[in-house]
């Protein structure tokens, strides 16, 4: 887990080196916007669309040579929370509509699915758009756009030492199964005190960084790597056709025959 944290935090160095990452942040900060707004307006019965809004991630992932692995990784890291959030749909809501092979299908079953499918193709998105040009050049563009810098360095100190809590965690866990004597089951009871000693642990390491910060110079801003990149005719071309699809789905919804 150490590892595949470290990875998503030094992803997107290579920015220039796709053809996604060739475009001005801004510009791609906008359409990472547009098309999140556009995909969770759809009603959450409208499955078809939402398919098509699927392929606006498969185009983006191949300008950004973004692997299906890649993804797949980030979204099995939020699923549980999906399964969760929807999985009382189809107990609440079990007006029938249709029926497939003698199984009825409610519309709660229809609802959870919309609700997995919507959550999993925004956090593949932000996927595809931080592996592409890097968390850190997202969040100097969307405060280019007008974000608080307040907010922007928030986000860059939360997902860069997302790691601190989660080396830690590894750390303890590694020092229990050493004198557990191979037992690797936790007792519910215990539970507690691990999460109050993870915190502790976390932000005592948490001062020691900030200390070691402010002797490198921080003043409450962190550095800009890279030079500001200058928004040309072609930025403007790819804004165009990049939101025309999502945008375009949203109002017209072509397929939303198939839905119920």
């Amino acid at each position: 887990m150490r590892e595949e944290i470290s990875h998503i935090i030094a992803g997107g160095a290579d920015q220039r080196q796709t053809l996604l990452g060739s475009y001005d942040p801004r510009a791609t900060a906008i359409v990472l916007l547009c098309y999140l707004i556009a995909m969770l307006s759809l009603p959450v019965t409208y499955l078809g669309d939402l398919v098509v809004m699927g392929c606006w991630v498969m185009i983006g992932a191949a300008m950004g040579e973004v692997g299906f692995g890649t993804i797949f990784r980030r979204v099995a890291m939020i699923l549980p929370l999906l399964l969760l959030i929807g999985a009382f749909n189809p107990i609440i809501d079990r007006t029938p509509i249709g029926s497939i092979a003698g199984i009825t299908l409610t519309r709660g079953w229809l609802t959870f699915g919309a609700l997995l499918l919507r959550g999993l193709l925004a956090v593949a998105a932000v996927t595809v758009v931080t592996e592409a040009i890097g968390f850190t050049a997202l969040c100097n563009a969307l405060r280019r756009l007008g974000l608080p810098r307040i907010l922007t360095e928030l986000l860059l100190f939360v997902y860069r030492y997302l790691f601190v809590i989660v080396g830690e965690a590894e750390d303890m866990q590694r020092a229990r199964l050493a004198r557990s004597g191979g037992r690797r089951g936790l007792p519910l009871r215990v539970w507690a005190g691990v999460t109050g000693t993870l915190l502790v642990r976390s932000v005592d390491r948490a001062e020691r960084i900030y200390g070691a910060m402010l002797a490198r110079g921080y003043r409450g801003r962190m550095p800009e790597r890279r030079a500001q990149q200058r928004w040309q005719w072609r930025d403007t071309l790819y804004l165009f056709t990049a939101t025309l699809l999502p945008v375009a789905t949203a109002i017209i919804k072509p397929i939303h025959q198939l839905s119920v």
